[in-house]
């Protein structure tokens, strides 16, 4: 055995005797469990800087410890384990600080658990971006996952209120209402939990396992309303609460039978964020119409009286239009749309996610077609 070998040995024998201490704290004092309940993941130096690990000490038992590893032999008082831990840390070649975690058991009954891969985690964290601010609005401030257990169908959400972003294991069926009887299990990831579960699924190129716990009975006799889900992430879990008061994000998305759809070639969406780009900066408008005539084949994005043109996939067959920021639809890497047939959120088919809604500044504006000048470059400064 090497010396390196020889002293991971020893590191590996300290980390298992100081998760065993720590599994100790947890069991005895009821202010550090609900310390890791909030953390549930802590190095072993914040812990030995923790006023409730210190706090927790005194109700653990420690021994007297022993290591045998090949020649090297040790004793130690176990207190001492955690600082023993930072010094053989170099010794061992370890990268990055040990870290305890805590998973809260869930006194609910257990329902099961879903594997979840994402097809592309670097977008998939971008939905973040959709997620609102508003400190009034708390449970918006979070991404939704939503297991439908009948149909098979998985959604995150996020919106501010004014953008939706969807991803979704079936965009085919993102519009259709759950049906009565269904199960639908629910939960929500702050923006730092969120991340990590797309850090985790592009390292590790592996399913996020999601538990489900189901509340029973209460005292009095009712049942405690909703269902619980967390991410288990290897070892360590990603915190998420229960989805409480999230709006009904499928009651505000439009039929999409109801709605024309088409999507750009790789140029025009090329040159359409391009345009889009200059009107942004070289000019005093936050808006753009977007706009396609009854047996035309073209797609107008429209400012004031600047005018962009692009081919449609197919002729259009009805006079469509929407109105929606500059600047949400220029963040969006946009391949298609489906618009509506009069007014309303348009829905943007988004290479970040699976899929956008855009709500509407106004009512859109359809101009005569005729009658408008058709300007293939952006407005000039």
């Amino acid at each position: 055995m090497t010396d390196l070998q020889k002293n991971q040995a020893i590191y590996q024998a300290m980390c298992e005797i100081a998760e065993k201490y720590f599994n100790q704290a947890i069991e005895k004092s009821e202010d550090f469990r609900k310390f890791m309940a909030e953390t549930t993941t802590i190095t072993v130096k914040e812990l030995n800087n923790a006023p409730e690990w210190h706090d927790a000490r005194f109700k653990i038992s420690f021994e007297e410890e022993k290591i045998n590893v090949d020649t090297f032999s040790c004793s130690f008082f176990g207190d001492n384990v955690f600082r023993l831990l930072l010094q053989f840390k170099s010794l061992a070649n370890a990268k990055g600080d040990y870290e305890f975690t805590y998973e809260e058991e869930i006194p609910n009954e257990y329902i099961g658990s879903v594997d979840i891969t994402f097809d592309n985690p670097s977008n998939a964290k971008l939905l973040a971006n959709s997620v609102s601010d508003d400190e009034l609005r708390p449970v918006m401030n979070m991404v939704l996952l939503e297991v439908n257990a009948s149909s098979g169908d998985i959604n995150f959400v996020a919106s501010d209120g004014l953008e939706l972003g969807i991803i979704s294991n079936n965009p085919t069926k993102i519009c259709t209402p759950h049906t009565e009887g269904d199960k639908v299990f629910q939960a929500l990831f702050g923006k730092k939990d969120w991340k990590r579960i797309c850090d985790y699924a592009r390292k590790e190129k592996s399913a996020i396992t999601f538990k489900i716990y189901e509340r029973g009975i209460d005292e009095d006799g009712y049942n405690e309303c909703t269902d619980t889900m967390v991410a288990i992430l290897g070892k360590k879990r990603a915190k998420s609460q229960q989805a409480g008061r999230f709006p009904s994000w499928k009651s505000v998305l439009p039929d999409i039978a109801g709605m024309h759809h088409f999507f750009l070639s790789s140029e025009d969406v090329k040159e359409a964020q391009k345009w889009l780009s200059k009107v942004k900066t070289y000019s005093q408008y936050d808006s753009v119409n977007i706009t396609a005539y009854k047996g035309s084949d073209l797609i107008y994005f429209d400012i004031d009286d600047n005018t962009r043109t692009f081919r449609l996939s197919a002729p259009s067959n009805i006079t469509i239009g929407t109105k929606v920021n500059i600047k949400r639809l220029q963040s969006k890497k946009f391949c298609g749309f489906h618009l509506p047939k009069c007014g309303g959120g348009i829905i943007v088919d988004d290479a970040n996610t699976d899929l956008t809604l855009l709500m509407p500044i106004e009512n859109f504006c359809v101009r005569n077609k005729n009658e408008r000048e058709v300007v293939l470059e952006a407005v000039a400064a």
